[in-house]
């Protein structure tokens, strides 16, 4: 492929994880048990969709198998931002931590670290259910907790439907949110009840718009896998990022979601403890469709520009 699968100077991979259960064991309370990920393998991916010879600026996020141990997570913003043979690449971190328990000064030796947010996830776990008060009520200690920090965002990770429930809540958030995985938007392959004929008029999408459209939220074009089963060039969701695209073009970001993990329905019969490989997915047809359905000026935004916004400080 040519340069039109890379990812242009300056990029950020806005979304990326690393396991390495040999050294760094998984919580008993998980649902999966990935295979290994590291550090390494990460960069050795980062570099293979990058268009120059070094790997991209990273936002590692806390996987949910990890549960509130971010210690791996620390460790390699540690190592990212400390080797002089990595100095072009800006490493950044989203934690997973017990917002009601959380002390400032834990906080703070997180942010120390190179961590910028938190991670609400509830679509990776089978058990992970929330009232949508709950919800909200989960997103407002959030947001308290770290409210004294710079630059700290929420990561939610929720299906679409939710975005027009939350959003009179979220207008009134001080801190950003960012939306994971097209904010939980699905292709009519992934979903009967979406119209092949207008994927728009499924619920959540003008919601999640006006939101982006007023500031308040960052939507993360990633997963693509995860809203669409027409692989592997997901076409189906082409008009879905278009629009998104035109409507609100300073709020995009693009991520990988390297390894690639499974998704939770596929967890319901298989043992937690089950070694679970990654999804094959081709990251380089992916940036290349993503290049054919937005303009030049819109993927340089989400994938330069607006994530250096974010997460430059």
């Amino acid at each position: 492929m040519t340069d039109d699968a890379m990812l242009p100077t300056g990029a950020w991979d806005t979304h990326v994880h690393i396991f390495a259960p040999s050294t760094h064991p998984y919580a008993s309370t998980r649902s999966y048990s990935p295979l290994e990920a590291p550090l390494p393998a990460l960069l050795a991916h980062s570099r293979s969709i990058s268009a120059t010879d070094s790997p991209t600026n990273l936002v590692l996020v806390q996987p949910s198998p990890y549960g509130r141990e971010n210690s791996l997570l620390v460790e390699a913003l540690a190592s990212l931002n400390s080797d002089p043979a990595l100095s072009s690449v800006r490493a950044r971190g989203i934690a997973v931590v017990d917002s009601g328990s959380a002390t400032a000064e834990s906080l703070q030796v997180l942010h120390d670290s190179g961590v910028r947010g938190l991670r609400i996830n509830l679509e990776s776990s089978v058990n992970a259910r929330y009232s949508t008060d709950e919800l909200k009520t989960v997103i407002a200690d959030s947001a308290a907790a770290i409210s004294f920090l710079p630059g700290w965002v929420l990561q939610l990770f929720i299906k679409s439907t939710l975005w027009d429930d939350l959003l009179p809540f979220v207008m009134t958030l001080r801190v950003p949110i960012i939306a994971d995985h097209l904010g939980g938007l699905l292709g009519a392959s992934k979903s009967p009840v979406v119209d092949s004929a207008n994927p728009l008029s499924q619920p959540g999408y003008a919601s999640l718009v006006r939101l982006a459209r007023e500031g308040r939220v960052y939507i993360k074009v990633s997963g693509l896998y995860r809203a669409s089963n027409a692989r592997p060039g997901f076409e189906d969701l082409e008009p879905i990022i278009s629009a998104l695209a035109r409507d609100a073009p300073d709020q995009l970001l693009y991520a990988s979601d390297w390894p690639h993990t499974g998704e939770a329905k596929d967890r319901l019969k298989r043992s937690s403890d089950a070694p679970e490989a990654f999804q094959v997915i081709d990251d380089r047809l992916v940036i290349a469709n993503l290049r054919k359905w937005v303009a030049p000026v819109v993927w340089q935004k989400m994938c330069v520009d607006n994530p250096a916004r974010l997460f430059s400080n």
